[in-house]
């Protein structure tokens, strides 16, 4: 007899739309896993269905759709959000797949870092919203990166739980990595040392440890702690020289933390348990300075993403225009990377309102000129927007144009100008930026040196000294702890002025040992025995760290009894005995030096004078001379990049034995004008 068989045959379709984060945090390793994964997927979702679509979309800070091959073979950088991609998903699924002929399947993978908790939820809200309601299964596969947070795992596992019916939740390891988390004894011992910072109430970003060899940790500080940076010859000579030092046994690094949000720390793997600890505590005093110095207020607690994006934008234009002609470039502009202005650090509410405003009108513009908007630094929005002003105006013959005699005239951010101003292509402004934008990362670093290491040498002490430190570790730890606060003749210690100068204010805010009833005391006796008992100390220490730099720190606070505590005079090299020997005991002296070498980070002050000096579109630099002359070796080839770069001769004025000078380069040769 014959008999009826039922065959069950697939009439809906399907799509499958995956997800992949491609920010500087997310790795080759956590990459090339993604790739792995998507592979798999498809090819037992081919073997179920008979139709199915599949859709790309890459992301970093924003969201594209891409082919198949751009998907698996991308290099792309930057920051995170990742309700961008959640935000093109949504589009795609309301334009081209109704939910009741298609099978939907997103799978988002990523290494769960994200720019701020307020994009988060906005994840979650796309999620609650559209993407599950239309959706057969939404997939989250979380990678683990070197520097990615993993907290977005953490917020949809918060919110959706392993059982949930629509939800899978993963998570995957990656085993090679160089560099890896602590854990075991160590993690216990970090969460030891926290709990001493909290009590003492310091105020830090959530902390990371990460230990590494000694060849990963001198590729780290070559790099100025930084895992992806744009190539240069000058990370591999710093890394040749940290490793020599090392091997030689004539310097080691400790440890390293990066002024980031969470921040991250490196262990070195060969310190013993006496150095770990030391450097956790150490490590601690960094972060909670980090976090609440007002010089760091704004700096960018993303950089990582950032300095990842900066190498892929640079690597696109050596494939471009060739690695010797890019090089070249960042040679000059690395020549000028100290040329800044100081005060850019700072930015009222105001201020950032209105670069806000800016933000949103050069995002319309890139939109109109067709540019994917974050593909293009501030700094090249900046160039562009000043070309097409020039290309607008109308012009007859090139040299009846006058151009305006004091354009920018005061400017000490040289990069910024030649930014704005300099007849350079695209590239080389969009280099340029990405040098400057990292020179101001650095910048609150530079200038607030003393009271940064002092700050952390001061936490690790205390904690060590009165916490941490068993009785068995007091010998080994007064060696490790004197030998980083040696002082020497030739240079200042930083970590030396620092803590000490921070204890000194303790103490005197403590006995009352300031204002106007202890400045007018005429008695030498009763100075010295000078005793309110006001108990200030520890609060004053903590406003001097959340207001001041170096300059303002020994300024307001170097008294000349410290100075005689401390042995801190000024020395010069005798010839004749062939030794260093004091040259003054004299307080202001000796304040004044120490200001000197400060100021501008011992940097000569360089500012624009005149962008069309002799009416001939030649620029005009000037010196503000401080009391120390120029070294004309490094301002002549300093002037050389700058020509490179403006085209056009460029002069500097500047002072010797009290008359002013001007010296111009031409392109051939370095020449006195005013003789």
């Amino acid at each position: 007899y014959r008999s009826a068989d039922t065959k069950i045959e697939m009439e809906n379709s399907a799509v499958v739309i995956y997800m992949m984060d491609v920010s500087g945090s997310m790795g080759e390793e956590q990459k090339e896993i993604v790739r792995t994964e998507s592979f798999w997927i498809n090819l037992w979702l081919k073997s179920q269905y008979k139709d199915i679509d599949i859709r790309y979309i890459i992301h970093d800070a924003t969201a594209k759709e891409v082919e198949e091959e751009t998907f698996f073979r991308t290099r792309e950088s930057g920051g995170t959000l990742i309700s961008s991609a959640l935000k093109l998903c949504k589009h795609i699924i309301e334009t081209d797949y109704d939910p009741n002929e298609w099978n939907i399947y997103p799978f988002h993978f990523s290494d769960g870092d994200n720019w701020s908790a307020d994009d988060t939820k906005m994840c979650l809200s796309l999620l609650d919203d559209h993407i599950l309601p239309a959706s057969n299964m939404f997939c989250y596969g979380q990678v683990e990166s070197r520097y990615g947070s993993g907290q977005f795992y953490k917020d949809l596992n918060a919110r959706y739980h392993q059982d949930h019916e629509k939800v899978i939740l993963r998570q995957r390891e990656v085993s090679m990595l160089r560099a890896k988390p602590i854990n075991g004894d160590l993690l216990e011992l970090q969460k030891e040392i926290q709990g001493y910072a909290d009590e003492f109430g310091l105020d830090y970003f959530p902390q990371v440890f990460e230990m590494c060899d000694y060849d990963t940790i001198n590729i780290l500080a070559a790099q100025g702690g930084f895992p992806i940076r744009y190539p240069h010859w000058k990370f591999g000579m710093d890394y040749d020289q940290l490793s020599k030092g090392y091997r030689f046994g004539l310097q080691k690094i400790y440890e390293m933390v990066i002024n980031t949000n969470p921040c991250y720390a490196y262990l070195l793997e060969v310190n013993n348990w006496l150095d770990q600890k030391l450097v956790m505590a150490h490590v601690y005093g960094h972060n909670d300075f980090f976090k609440n110095n007002m010089w760091f207020s704004n700096t960018n607690r993303k950089m990582m993403d950032v300095m990842a994006n900066h190498g892929t934008k640079i690597r696109r234009y050596m494939e471009k225009y060739g690695q010797e002609k890019v090089e070249n470039f960042i040679d000059k502009a690395l020549s000028i990377e100290n040329l800044l202005d100081i005060n850019h650090l700072f930015e009222t509410s105001e201020v950032l309102e209105s670069r806000r405003t800016k933000n949103e009108l050069a995002r319309m513009e890139g939109e109109n000129n067709g540019y994917v908007v974050d593909d293009r630094s501030q700094a090249l929005k900046s160039f562009m927007r000043g070309q097409e002003k020039i290309h607008k105006e109308v012009r007859t013959d090139e040299e009846d144009v006058v151009a305006e005699k004091n354009l920018a005239k005061g400017e000490r951010d040289i990069m910024r100008f030649l930014i704005q101003h300099a007849p350079i292509e695209e590239w080389q402004a969009d280099v340029l930026g990405c040098i400057r934008e990292e020179a101001y990362y650095f910048l609150p670093q530079r200038i607030t040196k003393i009271m940064n290491e002092g700050w952390a040498s001061y936490w690790h002490s205390t904690i060590m000294t009165t916490r941490a430190m068993n009785p068995n570790e007091f010998i080994d730890f007064a060696d490790k702890h004197a030998g980083v606060m040696v002082m020497s003749k030739q240079n200042i210690n930083p970590y030396k002025i620092g803590i000490e100068l921070f204890r000194d204010i303790e103490f005197r805010w403590n006995t009352g040992r300031f204002g106007k009833e202890f400045n007018e005391c005429q008695s030498l006796e009763e100075k010295e025995n000078w005793n309110k008992n006001l108990g200030l100390g520890r609060e004053k220490i903590f406003e001097v760290r959340k207001s001041h730099n170096d300059i303002s720190f020994i300024d307001e606070f170097l008294t000349p009894e410290f100075c005689n505590r401390q042995q801190l005079f000024t020395y010069k090299f005798n010839p004749r005995t062939s030794r260093m020997e004091v040259d003054t005991r004299d307080f202001q002296a000796i304040k004044q030096k120490l200001l000197t070498q400060l100021t501008n980070f011992g940097q000569p002050l360089i500012q624009v004078e005149d962008a069309n000096f002799m009416n001939r579109k030649e620029l005009l630099l000037k010196h503000v001379h401080q009391g120390v002359d120029l070294d004309m070796q490094f301002a002549s080839q300093t002037m050389s990049n700058i020509f490179a770069i403006w085209k056009r001769p460029v002069s500097l004025s500047t002072q010797y034995e009290d008359k002013e000078v001007v010296f111009q380069f031409d392109g051939k040769e370095l020449k006195q004008l005013n003789k």
